[in-house]
């Protein structure tokens, strides 16, 4: 998908208010050469690969994050990395 289609995507579930730790990841591809004396990257990269998008389901009778709380959350992770932070994995580090 295109990141338009991933953004998509992560905002529906968002939406759903049934998803908690919605999280998308970047995968990034480099074969490694083994020549008998060392193992060492290629010198090619592709670039992109593909992205991922995982959400985890909640449990009937547990309440997901409210919308407030989830906007807040993402304003304070936003000013303390700045627009292009990274950030690497759960709902508490990654999110768009």
């Amino acid at each position: 998908p295109t990141i338009l289609q991933v953004k998509t995507c992560f905002d529906a579930l968002n939406r759903l208010r049934c998803f908690i730790q919605i999280q998308i990841i970047e995968t990034l591809e480099r074969e490694w050469k083994d020549d008998n004396v060392s193992v060492r990257p290629s010198q090619r990269m592709v670039g992109h690969t593909a992205f991922l998008v995982f959400a985890r389901r909640v449990e009937y009778g547990v309440k997901p994050l409210q919308p407030a709380k989830t906007a807040r959350v993402e304003a304070e992770r936003a000013a303390s990395t700045g627009k292009y932070g990274k950030h690497t994995s759960t709902l508490s580090h990654l999110k768009m």
